[in-house]
C-alpha cells in the first residue's frame, strides 16, 4: 500500500528508523527543549503560539519552520530562549539529550478522526473501519500507536523528575492563553500578557487558514484533493463521529490513559445508539 508521497514501504522505513533518528537527534543540547506530540495533535498551532508570544511579532510558516523546527531541522536554528535554549518539535518517542520536554497531547477519540483525514488527504483510500485497527496498533506511522507513543513520555524520567509539562490540546482550545502562560512560565520565558493575547488573536482557525493561504509549498504541505493543512481543531468530534463499537476498540486499545490523561470513558452500559452515527 502506498500513502500519498510515501515511496518505500513502511516496513523498510521502520528497519531503518533507528540510524535515521541518530542522525536527526544529533546536535541537540541538554538546555534544548523538546515540544513533544503524536501527529494530529494540534503541535503547529503549539508552535505558532510559543513563537509568537516569545518574538511578540506576527510570523509565518517560513518564520515558524526556521524557529521551532522539526527535529533534524535545529542545527543552525538560533536560541530563543534563556540559557541558550532552543525549540525543537517532535513526534518520536525519543528525548535524546534534552532535559525538559512540553508534551501536548489530544483525546485519541479525536486523534483518530484527524489522521484519518490526513492520511486520506495523502490519497489512503480506505474507509475508517479497515483504518481503525491498523492505526491502534501502530501500523500506519513511523511514529508507532497513540498509546506506545505517549506512555512513552509518561513513564519517562522527565516526567518522574518534574522536567515534562503536559499540556492537554482541550485545555489550549478553551483557554489559550493561560495554558500558554503556563508553558513559558516552564521553559523559563518571559513575556507580557500583551504579547501572550496578540498570539492567541493572530493564531485563530480563520487567521491560521490565512497563513496557511500564504505560503510556500515548500513551507506546507499542498493536496492534490485540495484539502487543508489546518482543519477545524474541534473537540469531541468523535463523539458524532464514531460509532459505540469503534470507540470501544479505541478504548480497549489506550488502556488507562484516558482517566490518567482526564478524558472519560464512555460508559459500559452506554447502548450503541447512544454514542456514534
Amino acid at each position: 500500500m502506498r500513502i500519498g508521497r510515501q515511496r518505500y514501504p513502511l516496513w523498510l522505513k521502520q528497519a531503518v528508523r533507528p540510524a535515521v533518528l541518530a542522525v536527526r537527534y544529533a546536535g541537540l543540547r541538554p538546555e534544548d527543549i523538546i515540544l513533544s506530540s503524536y501527529p494530529r495533535s494540534g503541535s503547529t498551532w503549539l508552535r505558532f503560539l510559543l513563537l509568537e508570544s516569545i518574538t511578540g511579532r506576527a510570523a509565518e510558516w517560513k518564520e515558524l519552520n526556521r524557529l521551532i523546527p522539526y527535529v533534524g531541522g535545529h542545527r543552525s536554528i538560533p536560541p530563543l530562549l534563556p540559557g541558550a535554549s532552543r525549540l525543537v518539535s517532535t513526534h518520536d518517542p525519543r528525548v535524546g539529550p534534552c532535559r525538559r520536554s512540553v508534551l501536548l497531547v489530544r483525546d485519541p477519540r479525536d486523534v483518530v478522526l484527524s489522521y484519518y483525514r490526513w492520511l486520506c488527504l495523502q490519497g489512503y483510500d480506505h474507509d475508517l473501519e479497515t483504518f481503525l485497527p491498523a492505526y491502534l496498533d501502530g501500523r500506519l506511522s513511523l511514529h508507532g500507536s497513540w498509546a506506545d507513543n505517549t506512555r512513552y513520555w509518561l513513564d519517562s524520567a522527565l516526567q518522574g523528575e518534574g522536567r515534562l509539562h503536559l499540556v492537554r490540546f482541550e485545555d489550549l482550545r478553551v483557554d489559550p492563553a493561560t495554558t500558554i502562560q503556563r508553558i513559558l512560565l516552564f521553559i523559563g520565558a518571559a513575556v507580557s500578557d500583551h504579547a501572550i493575547q496578540s498570539a492567541v488573536a493572530g493564531n485563530t482557525i480563520e487567521r491560521s487558514r490565512e497563513k496557511e493561504e500564504r505560503s510556500r509549498p515548500e513551507d506546507v504541505r499542498r493536496f492534490k484533493t485540495g484539502g487543508r493543512f489546518v482543519h477545524e481543531g474541534l473537540v469531541g468530534a468523535w463523539q458524532s463521529k464514531l460509532t459505540n463499537d469503534q470507540v470501544r476498540r479505541v478504548e480497549r486499545r489506550v488502556g488507562d490513559l484516558l482517566d490518567e490523561l482526564g478524558y472519560r470513558p464512555v460508559p459500559q452500559n452506554v447502548e450503541d445508539n447512544d454514542v456514534g452515527t
